[in-house]
């Protein structure tokens, strides 16, 4: 027989009491109690010493709460609300409970830890509550069934990989109380499409948001001196994006791999480094003179990749678009790109072509000594199946 202290809801005397019972009565007063409520009573009206174990659910053992923290969630319930009396959401309490789909934190609840549900895979909504001013690192690791995420305005901090892996969340709002979103915190959240980051955030964190693969557009506050290395990268829906003249910095691969980024509006005069817009096609660069003067020839040697030109043969037939590359860009990212030793052909050629185009280019022997093998490459493409009208590039 399990016992517990209590507080009587009547006299307010200090009792031990049976926790598997419904009901019971109190030996100083006589009054008739519910035990939950009693032991509830006793929670909020006395301090909570750590040794103390209460444990609570229709099987007596879905949530162990050592000393106001709850430090395992047992049950097979699928929507879950978490007891008043609790204080703290103990590292783990909820990781990898497979079938939950639901959870609310009362309002006692100031932070929720790292790995708190971590793996939760069919968590769709949780309840964060108004009290909590951080959110751990993992606590919502690989929830890939988490379809929204509401981030009350108490929340000032989000942790390493929060969110990472939440490839249901489509859209998010981080409020103004967040002074910092943590590296990976938001990594392959692959259906997110769109990111509002409201004034107050002074830096995002390294890949914050990297693999998104379906985000189309973000919003950067003027709060925002730092995007951090690897931010946006692999973000290959992007279409455009400003940054605030409150940038300072833009830190190595910030916006890497983002293939169909074509238009970025500078504000400022930031720092832009190594390889922070690789493997884009930037077709506009909007920023003001001074800026371009400084950096522009920095800033175009990013834009050195795959899609940034095929290099020789673009010398070849003068276009990066018109049919002879198109069918060229296809056979690279549909034939070339599936194997090892394909893909070891593209990176050579990638590293060696730009060198040889920018010395000889412009010749005539260049052009004529490339020209004849290349048609034959394209004529025997087309004799497979190679298409040549406009193409897309995949990355």
């Amino acid at each position: 027989m399990p016992l517990v202290q209590a507080k009587c809801t009547n006299c307010g005397a200090d009792l031990e009491i049976d926790n598997t019972k419904d009901a019971a009565i109190c030996p100083y007063c006589g009054t008739a109690f519910i035990v939950e409520k009693a032991i509830n009573n006793y929670n909020t009206t006395n301090q909570i010493h750590a040794g103390t174990v209460n444990i609570y659910g229709g099987n007596s053992a879905d949530f162990v709460i050592r000393g106001g923290v709850l430090e395992k969630y047992n049950g097979a319930a699928t929507e879950v609300v978490v007891p008043n009396n609790v204080k703290t959401i103990g590292a783990y309490a909820f990781r990898n409970c497979i079938g939950i789909t639901s959870v609310v934190l009362p309002d006692s609840v100031q932070e929720i830890p790292e790995w708190a549900f971590c793996g939760c895979s069919s968590l769709t909504s949780v309840t964060i509550p108004t009290s909590a001013q951080k959110i751990g690192s993992c606590a919502f690791f690989g929830c890939s069934s988490l379809t929204s995420v509401t981030i009350p305005t108490s929340v000032r901090k989000i942790e390493h990989s929060a969110f990472s892996g939440c490839s249901s969340v489509t859209s998010l709002t981080i409020p103004t109380s967040v002074q910092e979103i943590g590296s990976f915190a938001f990594s392959e959240c692959s259906s997110l499409s769109s990111v509002t980051i409201l004034a107050s955030v002074q830096e995002i964190g390294s890949s914050a948001f990297s693999k998104c693969s379906s985000l189309t557009s973000v919003t950067i506050p003027t709060s925002v001196q730092e995007i951090g290395g690897g931010a946006f990268s692999g973000c290959s829906a992007l279409t455009s994006v400003r940054i605030p003249s409150s940038v300072k910095l833009i830190d190595n691969y910030a916006f890497s791999g983002c293939t169909a980024l074509r238009k970025v509006k500078i504000d400022g005069e930031p720092e832009i480094r190594s390889s922070a817009f690789k493997e884009c096609n930037i077709q506009t660069v909007e920023a003001s003179e001074a800026w371009k003067k400084k950096n522009w020839n920095a800033f175009k040697n990013e834009q050195q990749s795959r899609n940034g030109g095929c290099y020789v043969a673009t010398a070849v037939y003068g276009s990066y678009d018109c049919p002879e590359v198109w069918t060229l860009r296809r056979f690279r990212d549909n034939m070339l790109d599936r194997t090892w030793y394909g893909r070891a052909f593209i990176r050579a050629y990638y590293a060696v072509s730009p060198t040889l185009v920018r010395w000889f280019g412009t010749a005539d022997w260049f052009r004529s000594l490339f020209k004849a093998p290349l048609d034959r490459l394209v004529q025997k493409l087309r004799q497979r199946g190679v298409q040549d009208t406009p193409y897309q590039d995949k990355y």
